[in-house]
């Protein structure tokens, strides 16, 4: 198992935990009480900053069982050079206020790979079966 550094910025940051062994991603919790109003959006404080690996950024996720009941995640890419506290932008697209409640689980982050390119301007791309169709082209 590789490791990370991970910084806590207040006696009220969790760590982040799994589900079980074979989770992907690690639970994140809300380090204070939040109300997010109906139809609207805000900004949830975990307290922790991470030293994700070079190489590797955190992708905040939805949780699946609040995303069923209409609430979700926005803003969720944490480059491996920043090192400040990583907050939620937590979604209530519900007609009801919603209190998330200090030590609560709010989101997600994975850890995911990524690679860099070096873009090479052309005057044509090579053809593919799908072409240039667009949104919906595949679910014939």
């Amino acid at each position: 198992m590789e490791s990370m550094n991970i910084k806590t910025l207040s006696s009220a940051a969790t760590i982040p935990t799994r589900g079980d062994e074979f989770a992907a991603g690690y639970d994140l919790y809300c380090s204070q009480k939040v109300t997010v109003p109906a139809w609207s959006r805000s900004l949830v404080k975990t307290d922790i900053a991470l030293e994700i690996p070079t190489g590797f950024y955190g992708r905040i996720a939805s949780r699946s069982g609040l995303g069923v009941k209409g609430f979700d995640i926005g803003a969720g890419v944490i480059d491996s050079s920043y090192r400040g506290e990583i907050k939620v932008v937590f979604i209530n697209s519900t007609c009801e206020d919603f209190v998330i409640e200090q030590g609560s689980r709010c989101a997600q982050i994975v850890f995911e790979k990524h690679y860099n390119f070096e873009f090479v301007k052309s005057e044509e791309l090579s053809k593919s079966v799908r072409g240039e169709s667009g949104f919906a082209s595949t679910g014939k």
